[in-house]
C-alpha cells in the first residue's frame, strides 16, 4: 500500500506480440538465477532501498508453494557485472487468477541508466510468452518515476482497478510525459 492506504498502481501488457530485447551493455552478462545464487537475488533485491528489507527466509517464502503468489525459482533472471549482481526481474505466478506478474525490478543503484531494467523485465516477459501467457501485469508505486516510465516505454498501460488510480494517473502523466492514451 501507498502512503495513506492506497493500493499500488496496476499495469498491464499484452504478450501476443514478441517481446523487443535490447543488447546487453558490454561488460555485463543476462542469466537465471542458479540455486546456489539466492543471496545475489537477495542482494539486488536490498540495494535499491525500495523494495523492503530482504533475507534468505522472505526469498524463500516468495519462491516456495503455498500462498497466494509463487516465483519459480527458474524465472528469476539477473544480470552480472564482473560475477557481482547489479539487475533482477522475475516472472510472479498467481494461481488463484492465473496471471503473469512482472515482478521484483531493481536496479543496482551504481549500474543504472545501462538499459538493464529493460533487459531483465524483457528476458521475464519472453519466458511468460513461452509459458504460454497471453498478458502480463505488473504492481508499482507513484514515486517509482523511473520503472513508470520504463514500463510505459515497453508498452505497459495503466489498469484502474480503484477509485484513487484515474487522479494518480492523470498526476503521472502529466509529471513525465506520458501519452495520454493510458490514463
Amino acid at each position: 500500500m501507498e502512503g495513506g492506504g492506497l493500493p499500488q498502481l496496476r499495469m498491464q501488457l499484452s504478450l501476443t506480440r514478441e517481446v523487443w530485447r535490447p543488447p546487453i551493455a558490454p561488460g555485463y552478462e543476462l542469466r537465471l538465477l542458479a540455486e546456489e545464487g539466492m543471496e545475489d537475488w537477495i542482494a539486488v533485491l536490498n540495494s535499491t532501498g525500495d523494495l523492503g528489507c530482504w533475507t534468505v527466509e522472505r526469498a524463500h517464502r516468495a519462491i516456495g508453494p503455498g500462498g497466494r503468489s509463487m516465483v519459480p525459482a527458474e524465472a528469476i533472471q539477473m544480470a552480472y557485472h564482473a560475477g557481482r549482481p547489479v539487475a533482477t526481474a522475475c516472472l510472479t505466478v498467481h494461481p488463484d487468477c492465473g496471471d503473469a506478474e512482472l515482478g521484483w525490478v531493481a536496479v543496482h543503484p551504481g549500474h543504472r541508466r545501462r538499459g538493464l531494467g529493460r533487459l531483465v523485465c524483457a528476458a521475464v516477459l519472453q519466458d511468460m510468452r513461452l509459458r504460454g501467457y497471453r498478458r502480463a501485469f505488473l504492481l508499482t508505486d507513484d514515486h517509482r518515476s523511473s520503472a513508470i516510465l520504463l514500463y510505459w516505454l515497453m508498452g505497459f498501460r495503466p489498469e484502474l482497478t480503484h477509485p484513487s488510480h484515474r487522479q494518480r494517473w492523470e498526476g503521472l502523466a502529466q509529471r513525465l510525459g506520458l501519452a495520454p492514451d493510458g490514463a
